[in-house]
């Protein structure tokens, strides 16, 4: 195998924003005006109440290139009509990036042309850059379309395809099937317009009818078909994996502003969580864990030149972290957690191949806490890219927020539940330090049993994503993985409280910030979705409430109810009770009491799942296929 690059691609995290960032009310309109590009059983599958249907319906417009790199007309026109020209700005960024034209995989080929659309094919001679043939493609394809009196998005490029003459190349479009354009086209090429010759169009084909020469005495020109060059599969690091080995780093907040003793008291429990895992034996298929433990500690910025987070203890067998020294750091400023999460970065070098990797990081709440400015560092440490590093390395990041200080008013935290999901982990809220030992010890060994299905989980998201065209709507394949892993009866270990799932399914604007650039993105996202949404809420909830008056079945319900944008994600969190296969009520009898408990190879649930796919897909890449080992 020679290089390789990763499965999500700066489009397909790109493409995932956009998608994150509709409203109930904007899916409605573009589905409305896509009608006709889609057919009506497709349309009808991409349900609005749904968990996150605008990524349904992004991947559904993928798998008829209606949409991608380099066909994103028609998403501008059908945005800027829905009144999001915000998300128009977004894609005329985007587009100014695009330098490269990225063919339609083989088998994708094999369903196209998409309804009411024949294949357009023209031979141009072949650029040496590719920034060329791409700058040269868009102009073809504009000047079709305004010779032609057809818009952008009626003219989708497809692939480009080696021609039998190696000075040439086949540009592949989509173009309407409407005779009278395919006429005129087709006469145009016959009596060898002067458009068509300036642009350095060869030949012209449309779809199986015989191809016309617009280069007199042109020697015949054939393109040769494609060949596979790239493979799908599991980085080879993680294909190594072990059962039994466990790498676990504890990254702890030990600042000035937080009390002496509960400090003291989380590092007990730390302790006796690494004491406890130490001993475990039946969480491992091959007996005890051979596991290495290291900590990080780190506190709030004080000034740009003080260092804030250090590697305390290094990834070793020796557990005993209260030997250690304690530095207290910090002043009054922002959070270390990006610089914290840089430092457990570092440590990857050390970290084992074959190993689960947890990281647990702890952090004290107060009133700044939930919002994404606090998160800023004076270091240039930005957290959202350290935890796409760290998700790369295979070093899944749980966040435990301890809410010692009682907080009355909480304010709506979409940040740091998005943050940890990035990589798969997930966030957790707990107001007494008491029972934190059992919690981390559960996280561990949640994980781990995680891990150990990873082989499976990887293999059954290769399948589907080469089935749907390499395109990874993260959505999509979640439910499809819970479907997949529980047909085949493999569980995991659960988390549960009061028989209760102690997990809850993240909002949607925490799933956006979970596909965030960086942290600026993050912070800009959050404040506009949160905005959006709860107008959105406002609009629906009208809505409902002028036909609920008009049945007179009970009289409406009052605007103010909508206060909290956590009104708007109830419906989104009992759509993953429904399609939970736990019975809570018989859970509650077996698991009673208020202590943390691990069930062991419980079913997987939707948001269970889609953890796992975000893990996965850090870890999947497209590897390229050597000419000789192809011959081979």
């Amino acid at each position: 195998m020679a290089a390789s690059y990763t499965v999500l691609s700066k489009f397909q995290i790109f493409i995932t924003q956009i998608g994150l960032e509709l409203t109930s009310l904007d899916i409605k309109i573009l589905k409305s005006l896509i009608r006709d590009l889609l057919p009506p059983r497709v349309l009808e599958d991409i349900d609005i109440k749904e968990q996150l249907p605008g990524l349904d319906l992004f991947a559904r417009l993928q798998e008829y290139c209606w949409v991608s790199q380099n066909n994103l007309g028609l998403l501008k026109q059908v945005l800027e009509i829905a009144g999001r020209v915000d998300l128009v700005k977004r894609i005329e960024s985007f587009e100014k990036t695009v330098t490269e034209l990225i063919d339609a995989p083989q088998s994708l080929m094999e369903v196209l042309p998409a309804p009411n659309t024949v294949f357009l094919r023209l031979l141009l001679c072949d650029p040496k850059r590719s920034e060329e043939l791409t700058q040269k493609t868009n102009s073809l394809r504009e000047a079709i379309c305004k010779k032609l009196e057809l818009e952008l998005k009626d003219v989708a490029f497809i692939t480009k395809e080696d021609a039998s003459h190696q000075d040439c190349v086949f540009i592949l479009f989509q173009f309407p099937n409407l005779e009278p354009k395919i006429m005129e086209l087709n006469c145009d090429a016959l009596n060898r317009a002067d458009w068509l010759v300036s642009l350095g169009v060869l030949q012209l084909q449309i779809g199986g009818k015989a191809s016309i020469n617009i280069k007199e005495n042109l020697q015949d020109i054939r393109p040769i078909p494609k060949r596979q060059t790239s493979v799908l599969a599991v980085n080879s690091s993680f294909a190594v994996h072990k059962d039994n080995v466990l790498d676990v780093i504890l990254g702890i907040e030990l600042s000035f502003l937080v009390n002496e003793g509960v400090s003291s008291q989380l590092l007990s429990q730390c302790q006796s969580a690494l004491n406890i895992i130490s001993q475990l034996q039946s969480s491992f298929d091959d007996g005890g864990p051979d596991m290495k433990a290291g900590v990080v500690t780190y506190g709030n910025h004080s000034n740009t030149q003080q260092p804030i987070a250090f590697v305390t203890k290094g990834l070793s067998k020796d557990f005993d972290i209260m030997k250690n020294e304690r530095q207290y750091l910090g002043g009054k400023e922002c959070s270390g957690m990006g610089d914290a999460v840089k430092k457990v970065v570092e440590l990857t070098d050390d970290v084992r191949k074959e190993a689960s990797k947890v990281c647990i990081m702890f952090t004290f709440l107060n009133p700044k806490s939930y919002d994404p400015k606090y998160y800023r560092c004076s270091h240039d440490n930005d957290i959202i890219k350290q935890c796409y590093a760290l998700a790369r390395s295979g070093i899944t990041l749980y966040i435990i927020g301890i809410n010692t200080a009682q907080l009355s008013s909480k304010g709506e935290n979409h940040f740091l539940p998005g943050v940890a999901a990035l990589g798969g982990g997930f966030y957790l809220e707990v107001d007494d330090l008491g029972s934190l030992d059992k919690i981390i010890t559960c996280i561990i060994k949640h994980d781990v049993s995680i891990e150990n299905r990873g082989k499976v989980a990887c293999k059954a998201l290769i399948d589907e994503i080469n089935r749907k065209y390499g395109i990874v709507n993260i959505n999509h394949l979640a439910r499809y993985l819970k479907q997949n892993l529980n047909q085949k009866a493999i569980g995991i270990d659960g988390i549960r409280q009061n028989g209760e799932i102690l997990v809850a399914p993240i909002s949607q604007i925490s799933q956006r910030v979970a596909v965030a650039n960086d942290l600026e993105d993050a912070i800009d996202t959050v404040q506009a979705m949160t905005v959006r949404l709860k107008a959105n809420a406002i609009h629906e909830r009208s809505q409902a409430n002028l036909r609920l008056c008009g049945s007179r079945k009970r009289p409406a319900i009052p605007s103010e109810a909508l206060a909290s944008l956590d009104s708007i994600e109830t419906a989104e969190r009992d759509l993953f009770k429904k399609k939970s296969d736990i019975s809570v009520e018989n859970l509650c009898e077996k698991y009673g009491g208020n202590d943390v408990c691990l069930v062991e190879n419980e079913p997987i649930d939707l948001e269970v799942a889609s953890r796992m796919v975000r893990r996965h897909v850090h870890r999947l890449e497209y590897q390229k296929i050597n000419e000789e080992e192809d011959m081979e």
